[in-house]
């Protein structure tokens, strides 16, 4: 499935590119359901970026944003801060999100 990058996107994207032409750094603030990952994965796409931190709050949000950055082509580095994990650990990937490596 082909995603398609709707207009405030596009928007998005322009700024998060102009962000980073002065910063190193940045914090990527949208509504629920408004395509954050998309924009993040095409923002680093464009910039041609070779790691990036994705923070995500559940284990849901780990597997959406596994799964959109293997689509799109773009490698990351995932934390999730779900409770229902219990502790700290260093899962391995297949635990976590099976067969997205490829």
């Amino acid at each position: 499935m082909k995603l398609k990058i709707r207009r405030h996107q596009v928007e998005a994207i322009r700024a998060g590119l102009s962000h980073f032409e002065k910063k190193r750094r940045g914090t990527l603030c949208m509504t629920t359901g408004s395509g954050k990952t998309l924009v993040g994965v095409e923002i680093s796409r464009q910039r041609e970026d070779r790691t990036n931190l994705v923070l995500v709050p559940s284990l849901l949000f780990v597997r959406q944003a596994a799964e959109t950055w293997k689509r799109r082509g773009g490698e990351l580095i995932v934390v999730c801060s779900d409770v229902r994990r219990g502790e700290a650990s260093t899962a391995d990937e297949e635990d976590i999100v099976p067969d997205l490596t490829g």
